[in-house]
């Protein structure tokens, strides 16, 4: 699983009990919803928070970009061997732009599609 890297926003805290870890990223994350849906409204995504701030899914077209803050896990459309690791919703947003926001921006400007799976159609 890949890492996003240290969060600023929910820092590890050395000898912190890992329930204790993972409520405090759920609360630190809860209390940023608003900034996430205005980055979801300015991209077009939707969202949806379920099971009381666990389970994030940010979806457009048939793209789903799924995040549960306390364990750090975000996964893209249901492949949940090739998940991420992303500490606080700065990190999950950043890496949802890389996987989807930025390859579908460079294929309007281009007219080419870089997206994994239209790489594997032509190999």
């Amino acid at each position: 699983m890949k890492r996003a890297g240290r969060s600023s926003l929910v820092p590890y805290r050395r000898g912190e009990a890992p329930m204790e870890r993972h409520t405090r990223r759920l609360h630190s994350n809860l209390h940023y919803e608003v900034q996430v849906r205005e980055w979801c409204r300015k991209h077009d995504f939707a969202l949806r928070i379920t099971n009381e701030g666990h389970h994030w899914q940010l979806t457009k077209d048939k793209f789903i970009a799924e995040w549960w803050p306390s364990s750090a896990k975000l996964v893209f459309n249901k492949q949940w061997n090739r998940g991420c690791h992303c500490h606080d919703y700065r990190q999950a947003l950043e890496m949802i732009e890389r996987v989807y926001v930025k390859p579908q921006q460079a294929k309007a400007e281009t007219g080419l599609d870089f997206t994994r799976s239209s790489r594997q159609e032509f190999s």
